[in-house]
């Protein structure tokens, strides 16, 4: 008996590490698809990566991903992995919503037709948010003159305030969210 709750132990320990390593694959050099456009774009966002989002993980990601490995004082080897991966999109609660189960195989294959046209994503970014994301908002407000606190990376009352500000200029909802219309907004 205690060897096969060991054994099961050891099933569901590994199931577990194979399912968070399918949801951010570990890229390097050769890797290509739609989650290196997804780190060249969050490379861009962060002021690291200044080439044209390809999905081809080359010397140039490699580059951006190594700088931006060092100012963050991680291990500067051009690998994104889980340490890589969690300081791009910091996790900001344990909430998890699991992703729907096709029933049948054409479902399936409409979710991956689905996840293939889905643009890259964003963080939403809100008060008691802290990260390298978080740094590029403030620099972005401090630039368009909506932010005169300390960049820190802290998403604190002073960003929130800029947010606001800065939405209500765009003529956006004025909730304090950096949310997918206040990133376009940024970002133009």
């Amino acid at each position: 008996m205690t060897a096969a709750l060991s054994s099961l132990s050891k099933a569901i320990a590994a199931t577990t590490e194979i399912a968070q390593a399918s949801v951010r694959p570990t890229l390097r050099i050769g890797s290509t698809g739609s989650a290196v456009s997804e780190l060249q774009a969050l490379l861009t966002l962060l002021g690291y990566f200044n080439n044209p989002i390809d999905g081809n993980y080359e010397d140039t990601t490699e580059a951006a991903v190594q700088a931006f490995q060092t100012d963050i004082g991680i291990t500067s080897d051009g690998v994104v992995g889980p340490a890589t991966w969690e300081k791009l999109l910091p996790t900001p609660s344990t909430e998890f919503t699991p992703p729907e189960v096709p029933e049948t195989a054409a479902e399936a294959a409409d979710t991956a037709k689905e996840e293939e046209e889905t643009p890259i994503e964003l963080p939403t970014l809100r008060q008691g948010m802290r990260g390298p994301a978080v740094t590029r908002v403030q620099e972005t407000l401090k630039a368009r003159g909506f932010y005169t606190a300390a960049i820190d990376g802290v998403f604190g009352p002073a960003t929130e305030t800029a947010v606001m500000d800065f939405q209500r200029s765009e003529q956006l909802a004025t909730d304090g969210v950096v949310g997918p219309a206040t990133w376009q907004a940024l970002l133009q």
